[in-house]
């Protein structure tokens, strides 16, 4: 019989400890309106504005005994077990055995044992045992472990504070859902919100596939320019990223850019790149242009591609072409595909074979431009042009109805200065084209030649007055006679106006040419002058260049470039 009244009374304690387990879970979470002066987990959790330390593991179990039906005052033992099932289940971490305090039948315990290995959302028993009277363990069954309502949703605006090291909230999924999906319908709010003295959002992968990603953001509208990703500084970098081994930041897209930037203010680059040792920045296409740059201003020095290099090897804009085509095309407004009549075509473009090629049909307009603003240095060169081949041409000009070159420098710099070669004119004959010599001098002379006729055995020449404004007839100047008869004449009277022919004997009405040289205007004293900036030119000192490596010509060497990519 006693046996069967302990049954009893601890089957009456079951009864109550259900009642108040399922009270006391729905108080862990329980609103305004609840019970005050009945013990509940609730009553233990502060505002996040009083939270002075983390939260540890574990939850608060509160329950009254009774035995033979009197409250029970003192301390017992009590033993706790978590179970995956109601019966024939599997414990569930550790066993937590605790000397309980009883006030009048009341008791409350932290079982802090157990933490989010443990319980993680799947369904768990509850399993206790207690010592009565007689020090006696008897065993008072398993009882589930339920939600409290408040518990299947947070309560908005809730506050989970943390000063730990550890996380403070994990979530866990072998699933294929979302662990974690945050929905708004508010227009203009974020979805998710995050900020903290470093990074603000931060994502991880264990995956190693190029699709997979440490953050992913998705726009799936059909309609409008919506972001899957956007990145906001106020001083700082919108958007960064790193590599240790590929792409720093990779765009990607099928139907448009892959990546763009703008920038709205004076001065910067709305896509920057740099790097140490690699590329800046690098561009490709299988099918389209590696680099697509423009600039739509209408005033100003704005370009459409601009390079710079302070490298001595180097270019402010390279292009290799691993075909036939064009390294480097430039074209100006106007020019189509279908002009077609000039031979000298872009390759790749156009089926030609040039490395450069420029273009412009605009009046004034200039189909390529050379231009170095240094202020010293013997080869600062603004054009230069280069072959290996022995019968090329460093640079060739050619036109169809305009004029062939043109050469302006200031008075006293030398306009043209050819080293090694002559200077010839191509003409056409029966036998070919064939060439004429320039006649060359020590001194800078300009010439003029005309006709005269003597009469009385005199003649007086003008000096045209066009030519008298290109020499400098106040210095002593040359006039050279040929008579076309029976005469011997001479020269006198020159003057910067004219000068005179006489007969000395024969014929004093014969007819003679006249040849006037002068020293052209500006270049009075210039006889024979040094050309150091040719001194190591070895079309000119072969054999002095070849054994002084000082000697050897300021030209700059090729440059070496990396392969593309």
């Amino acid at each position: 019989m006693k046996a069967q009244g302990a049954m009893l009374r601890w089957g009456s304690l079951l009864a109550v400890l259900a009642l108040v387990l399922t009270v006391a879970q729905g108080g862990m979470a329980q609103g305004p309106g609840g019970d005050q002066n009945q013990p509940q987990v609730g009553a233990i959790m502060e505002s996040a504005d009083t939270v002075l330390a983390d939260l540890g593991a574990g939850f608060m179990f509160q329950g009254v005994l009774t035995e033979n039906g009197t409250p029970v005052t003192g301390s017992r033992q009590m033993e706790f077990k978590l179970w995956d099932a109601a019966s024939g289940g599997v414990q569930v971490g550790a066993t937590t055995t605790l000397a309980v305090a009883v006030v009048k039948g009341q008791f409350s315990v932290a079982l802090m044992d157990w933490g989010p290995e443990q319980i993680n959302g799947r369904a768990l028993w509850l399993g206790v045992r207690a010592k009565d009277a007689g020090g006696v363990w008897r065993d008072l069954g398993l009882r589930p472990i339920l939600a409290t309502p408040y518990a299947m949703s947070l309560m908005p605006g809730a506050h989970i504070v943390s000063a730990s090291t550890g996380d403070v909230l994990r979530i866990e999924t072998s699933g294929y859902g979302y662990p974690l999906r945050v929905v708004t319908s508010a227009t203009g709010y974020d979805a998710i919100w995050g900020t903290g003295p470093n990074q603000g959002v931060y994502g991880d992968t264990t995956g190693t596939s190029q699709t997979d990603s440490g953050v992913y953001g998705g726009a799936f509208a059909t309609t409008g320019s919506a972001k899957g990703g956007y990145f906001f500084s106020r001083k700082g970098i919108g958007v960064y990223g790193n590599s240790e081994t590929v792409e720093g930041v990779y765009g990607e897209s099928d139907n448009h850019d892959g990546v763009t930037g703008r920038s709205v203010i004076a001065g910067r680059s709305g896509v920057f790149g740099f790097s140490v040792n690699g590329n800046g920045v690098s561009a490709g296409s299988t099918k389209a242009h590696g680099v697509n740059a423009w600039s739509s201003a209408t005033t100003g020095a704005a370009h459409g591609v601009y390079g710079t290099t302070t490298s001595p090897g180097g270019a402010g804009v390279y292009g290799i072409n691993s075909s036939t085509g064009a390294g480097v095309a430039g074209f100006r407004s106007g020019y189509s595909p279908a002009d077609q009549t000039i031979f000298w075509l872009p390759a790749g473009q156009f089926g030609g074979d040039n490395g450069v090629v420029g273009f412009s049909k605009t009046e004034g307009g200039r189909g390529v431009v050379g231009w170095n603003k240094a202020t010293a240095g013997a080869w600062s060169i603004g054009i230069q042009g280069v072959t290996e081949s022995p019968d090329g041409w460093a640079g060739y000009f050619f036109t169809s109805n305009g004029n062939g070159v043109s050469i302006t420098t200031p008075v006293g710099k030398s306009g043209l200065v050819v080293a090694g070669g002559s200077k010839s004119a191509a003409v056409a004959t029966d036998d070919g084209a064939r060439l004429l010599y320039s006649e060359e001098a020590t001194e800078v002379w300009f010439a003029d030649y005309g006709f005269g006729k003597l009469e009385n055995g005199k003649a007086v020449i003008t000096i045209d007055p066009l030519f008298a404004q290109t020499v400098a007839l106040e210095e002593p100047y040359h006039v050279f006679v040929q008579a076309y008869g029976d005469a011997e004449l001479y020269v006198s009277a020159r003057t910067a106006t004219s000068f005179e022919v006489h007969a000395r004997e024969g014929d004093g009405a014969v007819e003679f040419s006249y040849r006037i040289v002068a020293k052209r205007l500006g270049f009075e004293d210039a006889r024979l002058e040094r050309a150091p900036f040719a001194d190591g030119d070895p079309n000119l000192f072969p054999e002095r260049a070849s054994q002084d490596p000082q000697l050897q010509p300021e030209v700059p060497a090729e440059p070496v470039f990396p392969a593309a990519p």
